[in-house]
């Protein structure tokens, strides 16, 4: 086109369908690039998040160790680890919530906010679930949970005596239940390798003894779930959790993860290494989150591949023929905080 003084005047050029794809896929890319990272920094935030509570959580069950000359949880290790309570769901952190957030009353069950709960039909307390976590005259509240960490449960996530379910279970930032693990310091048997039935073990006198150090009937119920938590994850499917009921070399299992490294029981055991007991766990107490991917010990997480699928040993946080730890804690996403003197 020609103005009148003689000035040439190109048309607008429009984009290229060759330029168009081009914009489309740099564009393409970057989103591709973007989203995985912003997913990946929400997921360290939480597990970040999570283990600032859990640590909080730990500091408050010091500090009532240090005034109350025990271990918090309103029901001995003994009964929390009774084998009625597989059945009766009632968990190591709904016993230690009872002591260090309150809640227990004299008052009778009203069946609205006063009922009756506990491990075992013998060992039963009346709690005021709506004093959970309130100051009251004349007690003390060591922890108090945030509602966003305090959180009602299903039965299918929670499994067990429908009154245990009215007492909300202690979550992580994704929504999933906590388990406590507490030592049974009373138990005195004998940690005999290879068993380890004497440090870990189903229930109080399974498999032939007597008492132990830890019992997985404490933490029965979240183990048992087959829709845990806000993320409704199966503990125990074929791809669950190395801990589900029944499963393979469960107290070998359970030494393994919840053992210190530095407390070998028999480190001259005429069968070697493999044969390696913990006389000790990791803490007086430990707090564990099932992390990331919302089951506790995941078959398929790495550290069940690296360490075994069909259970662990102790004898795994260790280099071989060596007594120089390796730990296998940090090879599940698992979060693990421990403590108590």
């Amino acid at each position: 086109m020609v103005t009148s003084r003689g000035t040439r005047i190109s048309a607008a050029r429009g984009f290229s369908l060759i330029e168009l794809l081009v914009v489309m896929f740099i564009i393409g890319l970057v989103v591709a690039i973007t989203i995985p990272a912003l997913g990946y920094a929400r997921t360290l935030a939480k597990k970040t998040t999570t283990l600032a509570f859990m640590t909080g959580l730990s500091q408050s069950c010091a500090q009532f160790q240090a005034l109350n000359r025990r271990m918090p949880g309103y029901f001995s290790p003994r009964e929390m680890g009774d084998a009625t309570n597989i059945a009766t769901g009632f968990t190591a952190m709904d016993n230690v919530l009872l002591d260090l957030s309150g809640g227990v009353t004299a008052a009778a069950p009203n069946g609205t906010s006063i009922f009756n709960v506990g491990p075992t039909p013998t060992a039963r307390v009346n709690v005021d679930i709506d004093k959970i976590g309130v100051p009251a005259a004349g007690s003390t509240v060591y922890w108090a949970p945030e509602a966003k960490n305090f959180e009602a449960q299903s039965a299918q996530s929670k499994p067990g005596d429908p009154v245990n379910l009215n007492i909300k279970s202690v979550v992580d930032s994704f929504g999933q239940p906590i388990l406590f693990w507490a030592t049974d310091e009373a138990s005195l048997t004998p940690i005999t390798p290879p068993d380890a039935y004497g440090f870990a073990n189903v229930s109080v006198g399974a498999n032939g003894t007597a008492s132990s150090k830890f019992y997985w009937a404490s933490n029965a119920s979240y183990l048992s779930s087959t829709a845990l938590g806000k993320r409704g994850k199966d503990q125990t499917s074929s791809t669950g959790s190395l801990w589900k009921p029944g499963a393979t070399n469960l107290s070998k299992t359970m030494a393994a993860y919840l053992g210190n490294p530095s407390a070998i029981a028999n480190p001259a055991d005429a069968g070697g290494q493999p044969n390696w007991v913990p006389s000790a766990g990791r803490g007086k107490f430990m707090i564990q989150s099932a992390g990331t991917d919302g089951v506790f010990l995941s078959t398929e997480d790495g550290g069940a591949r690296k360490n075994g699928l069909f259970g662990m040993t102790f004898a795994n946080n260790f280099l071989v023929g060596s007594n120089k730890p390796a730990d296998l804690t940090g090879d599940f996403d698992d979060l693990l905080v421990s403590g108590g003197n």
